[in-house]
């Protein structure tokens, strides 16, 4: 029946067409003819099937290959009944274009003829000749409108014109939204890589300070403190930390027993100078000038080793433009928390950033 289906080619005209198309619905009926033996052979299979029949599997191999068989053979037709309509409009549509057009080259004659009259009688003939003709052209009107209809084979055309563009589209979409996606995981690995990395430096930071004890019997830990919610008006609390100058070594030793809270007391009374800093490069020599003269200004250090401090806000509310974490060497000297970069830098006064007063800090 496949063979009987797919075997007659297309007709190339509106006659051939319309036989095809008619022979192609006999094959509809003689396939529908064959609908109940089709329905008693699956019952019968299937019922042997639940019998435990010993061939079940091979039936049941029968049956799933007949249906298959079955689903192409009408899938077949239904897509040869479509092709045949489109064969069968389309030379409709030629034959009507052929007449039209065999009927324009009939009248082609008349238009052409250069007869102008040689009297009135002969003049008023050709105007009636004339005015049929206008009347003819006007009866075939219907027929040249009927030449703009869209065929069947043209709107099927133009519906895979549209399946194809919107094929299009979703391939555009699903290559964007791969695009973004990519870019998504590559953004999220950059941030994971840089996060390690930092951890790793901070962890190699910490494992390269050796823990010391301050002078008092105060264990110093090895591990800074961050200050997460830092802001450049708001003073904050320092956890005492090691490294302890060498330079301060004996005015430590000799003033280790001084107390925070006789140190704030006394600041209260009265104000003693506080350290002059700066962030400008110093000669040598003037570094060393200056050292012995210094020592004496400062007020007595409490606190002194490495913290991890991060600017968050700067005076106003506004957000700092960096906001990393920075490891500085800090000193609290009575009233006021310094920042150095290094010890070196602590010793020769020069100071990495602005320094906090801690007076009445909550």
């Amino acid at each position: 029946m496949i063979a009987k289906v797919t075997a007659p080619d297309l007709a190339q005209d509106v006659a051939g067409a319309e036989v095809l198309l008619s022979r192609h619905q006999e094959h509809k009926t003689e396939i529908d003819t064959r609908a109940d033996a089709f329905t008693n052979f699956y019952a019968t299979g299937n019922t042997l099937i639940n019998q435990g029949h010993f061939l079940a599997n091979e039936i049941q191999d029968k049956i799933r290959v007949l249906e298959q068989r079955k689903h192409l053979l009408n899938d077949t037709w239904e897509r040869r009944k479509i092709i045949y309509e489109q064969n069968l409009d389309t030379q409709m549509f030629k034959r009507e274009a052929d007449l039209l057009e065999n009927w324009i080259v009939s009248r082609e004659p008349t238009l052409q003829d250069g007869k102008l009259g040689e009297s009135i009688p002969q003049v008023e003939e050709l105007i009636r000749k004339h005015e049929d003709f206008e009347k003819t052209i006007e009866a075939q009107e219907d027929k040249f409108h009927a030449l703009r209809r869209i065929t069947l084979l043209e709107r099927a055309f133009q519906r895979q014109q549209e399946a194809e563009l919107a094929a299009r589209q979703a391939e555009k979409e699903r290559v964007e939204k791969e695009r973004v996606e990519a870019r998504k995981r590559r953004e999220v690995q950059r941030i994971t890589d840089e996060r390690r990395r930092e951890g790793e430096r901070r962890q190699g930071q910490r494992d390269l300070r050796p823990g010391q004890e301050m002078n008092g019997g105060i264990e110093i830990s090895d591990k800074p403190t961050r200050l997460p919610h830092e802001t450049a008006d708001s003073p904050i609390g320092l956890q005492k930390s090691s490294s302890i100058s060498s330079l301060f070594g004996d005015r430590l030793n000799r003033k280790g027993d001084i107390k925070r809270a006789e140190s704030m007391k006394s600041d209260l009374k009265k104000p003693k100078r506080t350290p002059s800093f700066t962030t400008r490069r110093r000669t040598q020599s003037f570094r060393k000038l200056q050292k012995l003269e210094q020592l004496d200004q400062l007020p007595p250090v409490e606190i002194q080793g490495i913290l991890d401090r991060k600017h968050e806000l700067q005076s106003g509310g506004k957000k700092a433009a960096i906001r990393s974490w920075k490891t500085l060497y800090t000193v609290l000297c009575g009233q006021l928390l310094c920042f150095f970069k290094d010890q070196d830098d602590f010793v020769a006064s020069k100071a990495a950033t602005s320094p906090i007063i801690i007076f009445k800090a909550k």
